[in-house]
């Protein structure tokens, strides 16, 4: 029985292109599924019979047994909206997207394998709100942090940092696209005595402004811990953010 590495990505992923190459080079069985082309591009089936669980991805070209994957890579995706192959009617989109997002949700949860990382754990993981409350209690410090969108707790919260510039983040990271074009919402530091009445149509983060040196991203698999250095205070265009 050969045992399969599963890659949960999308099309355009050019870092699981990269590992999917190292992987095949080395011997292992890959098979890669991009879960925004469900349901026309990847065929999913999930079986229960007498307590047995059955299940299959596959594509035109090949299908693999839920029981024969091994590991899962899963590099996150969007959430599920499959591509308009000539269906028209936009009720009827939703409801495919609906239903393509459930059965692969319902996948996630039946795949008895190694992950990195579980969808569900990333979910959690990516809540900013707990991530500090859980980096303070680990022992990290941890700056004064409000989430709101109140324009008075806002002022009294930029109020008690006195001389310190207020740092104002998105709580998640998503483009606009407005009459001015694309933008994509990154730190900023509040100018003086800013105006604070549209804090009330988008919750944000706001903080203490701290200069930095660098920025670290650590990826931690099991005990151990991998991380890279990135000089961002190099460049005028990232010194912020």
């Amino acid at each position: 029985m050969t045992k399969v590495i599963l890659i949960i990505t999308d099309e355009y992923d050019s870092h699981a292109d990269a590992v999917l190459l190292e992987l095949k080079r080395r011997g292992a069985t890959v098979f890669r599924f991009h879960p925004d082309d469900v349901p026309t591009g990847y065929k999913i089936s999930i079986e229960i019979e007498n307590g047995i669980l059955q299940g299959e991805i596959s594509n035109e070209y090949r299908g693999v047994s839920l029981k024969d994957i091994q590991s899962v890579w899963y590099r996150g995706t969007r959430v599920l909206f499959p591509k308009k192959r000539g269906i028209v009617d936009r009720s009827i989109q939703e409801y495919i997207a609906l239903q393509s997002h459930e059965i692969v949700k319902a996948l996630y949860k039946m795949i008895d394998a190694s992950w990195i990382s579980h969808p569900e754990k990333l979910m959690f993981a990516e809540i900013k709100a707990l991530q500090l409350f859980k980096a303070y209690h680990a022992g990290l410090c941890v700056p004064a942090t409000l989430f709101s969108n109140d324009p008075m707790k806002t002022a009294s919260f930029i109020g008690k940092l006195g001389e310190a510039a207020c740092a104002i983040k998105p709580i998640t990271l998503e483009g606009v696209t407005s009459k001015d074009g694309y933008r994509f919402p990154l730190t900023k530091i509040l100018p003086d005595n800013y105006p604070l009445d549209s804090v009330v149509y988008a919750p944000s983060i706001f903080q203490p402004y701290i200069p930095k040196i660098a920025d670290l991203r650590c990826v931690v698999i099991g005990e151990k811990i991998f991380c890279a250095k990135i000089l961002s205070q190099a460049n005028d265009e990232t010194k912020l953010d």
